[in-house]
C-alpha cells in the first residue's frame, strides 16, 4: 500500500474527529434510560468491586468494566468515555483497513475503512454510553482473525480467536450464536486436520468467560455464564403489545416484575419469565411469526429511527448499498474465509434478534463485518458502469464522426 502511515494516520483522525465531535454534541443531552444502567453499573463496579450482587441492571460486565476504569483514571467525568469510544471507532476503522489490504487490495482497505469511518450508525453509536462500540471493536478484531484462522488454523491462532471471542461474549451474548455457526463452517470445510484448533477456539473462549461465571455463581448462587438477560429481552418482543422493538413509553420493569414475582433469586426470576413468554410462543405461533418478521425489519432498516435529515441522507447513500452489496458479495464469496464469518454472522444476528426484540443498531458488527465485501463489490459495480458507459460515449462519438 502506498504511504501506508499517512493512510493510517488520516483515517484514524478522520474517524475520531467526527465521533468525537458528535459526542461533544451528544453530551449535552441527559442519558437515556440504557446509557443510565450501564452507567450505574460501572460506578458500582468502581466503588464496591465486582463481587457486588449488582441484581437490577443484569447486563454483561465488560463495558461497565472498561467504563469504571475511565472513571478511576478520568474523575467521573462522561466526556472522557466519549472520547475513549471515539478512540475505539477510529481503530475499528483501521481493523477494516487492514482485512482489505489482506483480503482483497489496497483500494477495497481504504474505500472499507473510509465507510467505517463515515457510517452514521457507527458514529451514533460512539455518543451513547452504551456497549455498542466496543462490542464492534472486539467483533472487529474477532472476525479480523477469524480470517487468519480460515487461512492457516493453528493452535496459536486458535488461542488467539478464542480469547478475543471470550471478551466478545462479555460484552455481548449474541456472539454464542455466531460462534457456532462460523467454527462449524471451518471445521466442515477444513476436515479432521482443523478439528483441534477448532477446540482451542471454544477451550480458549470458555477460559475468558469462566472466572465472570464464578463470580455469577458466588453472587447469585446459580449457573450463569455472563448474564441472566434471557427473559427480560425476550418479555420486551413479546409482551401483549410488542411491536419488534423497544417502546420507551413501556413499563418493561413493571412487567417483568409481575410475572416473577414469587421469585427472590435475580437468575430464578428470569428465568421464570423466559419460560412465561415462551408460553405464549407456542399458544400463538403466527403472532410470533408476525413479530419476528418485524424485528428483522426494524433491525435491517438502513434509516436512523427518528433521524434527522442528514442522517437519512447517509444512510441512503451509505447504509443501503453497504447492506446490498455487502450480503451480495457474501453470498458470493461464502465459501472464502471473508464471506463465511459475514454470512454467519448476518444470519446468527437476524436469529437472535428475531426471537428477543431489534433494533438498527444491534446490527452494527453485521455492518462492519460486510464492509470489505461491500467495498470490493460496490468498485468491481462502478467499474463495470464507467466500463460500459465509456463503450457507449465512444459507440455515439464514432457514429457522430462518421455520419
Amino acid at each position: 500500500m502506498k504511504h501506508p502511515r499517512r493512510w493510517i494516520l488520516i483515517l484514524f483522525l478522520l474517524a475520531v474527529a467526527i465521533r468525537v465531535g458528535a459526542g461533544l454534541e451528544w453530551d449535552r443531552w441527559p442519558a437515556t434510560t440504557e446509557e443510565a444502567e450501564w452507567e450505574t453499573a460501572a460506578l458500582v463496579y468502581q466503588t464496591s468491586g465486582f463481587a457486588y450482587p449488582d441484581n437490577v441492571a443484569a447486563r454483561p460486565p465488560l463495558y461497565s468494566m472498561w467504563m469504571a476504569g475511565i472513571y478511576s483514571a478520568f474523575g467521573g467525568r462522561s466526556i472522557a468515555v466519549r472520547v475513549g469510544q471515539a478512540i475505539l471507532g477510529g481503530l475499528t476503522c483501521l481493523v477494516a483497513l487492514w482485512i482489505g489490504c489482506r483480503v482483497v487490495d489496497d483500494r477495497v482497505g481504504r474505500w472499507a475503512a473510509v465507510l467505517c469511518a463515515l457510517h452514521p450508525l457507527l458514529v451514533g453509536s460512539g455518543c451513547m454510553l452504551t456497549a455498542d462500540v466496543l462490542f464492534v471493536f472486539l467483533f472487529a478484531a474477532a472476525f479480523a482473525l477469524s480470517l487468519l484462522f480460515a487461512e492457516h488454523p493453528t493452535d496459536l491462532r486458535g488461542f488467539a480467536l478464542g480469547a478475543c471471542l471470550g471478551l466478545v461474549a462479555l460484552c455481548s451474548q449474541v456472539v454464542f450464536a455466531w460462534v457456532p455457526l462460523m467454527l462449524g463452517g471451518f471445521a466442515i470445510r477444513g476436515g479432521r486436520s482443523t478439528i483441534g484448533p477448532v477446540s482451542r477456539v471454544v477451550c480458549a473462549m470458555l477460559l475468558v468467560i469462566l472466572p465472570w461465571t464464578i463470580r455469577n455463581h458466588l453472587v447469585t448462587d446459580r449457573f450463569v455464564p455472563v448474564a441472566p438477560r434471557l427473559g427480560f429481552e425476550m418479555l420486551i418482543g413479546h409482551e401483549p403489545r410488542a411491536t419488534g422493538g423497544f417502546d420507551v413509553t413501556r413499563d418493561y420493569l413493571g412487567m417483568f416484575g409481575k410475572l416473577s414475582i414469587d421469585e427472590e433469586n435475580v437468575v430464578d426470576r428470569d428465568r421464570v419469565v423466559a419460560a412465561r413468554v415462551t408460553e405464549w410462543i407456542v399458544e400463538d405461533p403466527l403472532r410470533s411469526m408476525e413479530l419476528f418478521v418485524q424485528k428483522l425489519g426494524h433491525l435491517w432498516n438502513p434509516f436512523v429511527p427518528g433521524g434527522r435529515p442528514l442522517q437519512h441522507l447517509g444512510s441512503l447513500v451509505l447504509i443501503a448499498p453497504l447492506l446490498g452489496l455487502g450480503l451480495w458479495s457474501a453470498v458470493d464469496r461464502r465459501r472464502e474465509p471473508l464471506g463465511w464469518p459475514a454470512l454467519t454472522a448476518a444470519v446468527a444476528f437476524s436469529l437472535v434478534h428475531g426471537l428477543l426484540y431489534s433494533e438498527g443498531r444491534f446490527r452494527l458488527p453485521v455492518d462492519f463485518a460486510l464492509l470489505v465485501p461491500a467495498a470490493d463489490r460496490g468498485l468491481y459495480c462502478a467499474a463495470r458502469i464507467g466500463e460500459a458507459v465509456r463503450t457507449r460515449w465512444l459507440e455515439l462519438a464514432d457514429g457522430g464522426t462518421g455520419s
